[in-house]
């Protein structure tokens, strides 16, 4: 596949969120997203079978090269909360490796986003954001991703990402940087350390985005935490419920030296994933 990275800007939107999938706090740890890309509000396009139930055609299009050949990921932000080169880059080979795209992964930045002040962010409020700053024109074969990085916080605390439509992510910038702040890690890895981090947000938005886990995509195996829907049950996967709370600061604090590496997708998360792009 084809990866082109460009300029970026700012800016996380969530995929697929609905009022139902509101994020809640796991306890006083950090939330990273609400879940559902299926059951986003606004789309009324119908699910399409693919031969193993009907998966919804925003998923379809992240996914699968015949659906949607390109995908061009528009980056709106306030400024300072854009994200690093070294995020870009990495979450860029995350999409590269799950996705297929053989016309490419483009990243562009793309617009300003005005700063919040102390007003907390409601859904509906996010959902316009995204909506009216979704500007970028597309290539007639390509599919987008809208990611928003936004100051303030959400109306429920601790909430570090946000899927708010079928293909848009809201990054809350500082609260992830106050997750960063107060973890006790070496200083002189603190940067690369909170990027890593940063890039574990974003893949597990991304997977819920697609569907994961048996949020819109089929599971060829069970692997959804009977106590945490839409989760995975291994807690080394970057779809496990932590990582939408606590486990993102406990991340941070488990990282040693050498190069840190961002949790990724497990086994079971990358089979529901191949059966449907390979299909």
């Amino acid at each position: 596949m084809q990866l082109v990275r460009l300029a970026l800007v700012s800016a996380l939107t969530c995929f697929g969120c609905s009022d139902d999938d509101a994020p809640t706090s796991d306890g006083g740890g950090r939330d990273t997203g609400i879940d559902s890309a299926r059951d986003a509000p606004g789309v009324d396009a119908p699910d399409t079978d693919t031969g193993g139930g009907t998966i919804h055609p925003q998923i379809l299009a992240f996914i699968r090269g015949d659906a949607a050949r390109s995908l061009t990921v528009e980056i709106d932000s306030v400024p300072g909360a854009e994200p690093s080169a070294a995020v870009t880059s990495s979450f860029g080979d995350v999409l590269d490796e799950v996705l297929d795209k053989p016309g490419g992964i483009e990243f562009v930045e793309d617009g300003t986003l005005p700063t919040r002040g102390d007003m907390p962010w409601t859904l509906g409020e996010l959902q316009s954001l995204a909506t009216n700053n979704e500007s970028l024109a597309l290539a007639s074969d390509a599919t987008r991703l809208h990611l928003l990085f936004v100051d303030g916080e959400f109306m429920i605390r601790n909430v570090i990402g946000l899927v708010v439509s079928t293909h848009a992510i809201v990054v809350f910038r500082e609260v992830l940087d106050d997750v960063c702040s107060g973890a006790v890690i070496n200083p002189l890895m603190r940067d690369q350390l909170c990027d890593v981090a940063e890039v574990t947000v974003l893949t597990h938005e991304m997977g819920h985005a697609i569907g994961l886990v048996n949020a819109g995509l089929p599971m060829v195996t069970d692997h959804e935490d009977p106590d945490r829907a839409k989760h995975d049950v291994d807690s080394n996967c970057v779809m496990y419920f932590a990582f939408q709370g606590s486990g993102v600061g406990d991340l941070l604090g488990s990282l040693g030296g050498g190069s840190p590496e961002p949790v990724g997708f497990c086994a079971p998360s990358l089979a529901d994933i191949a059966a449907v792009r390979d299909r």
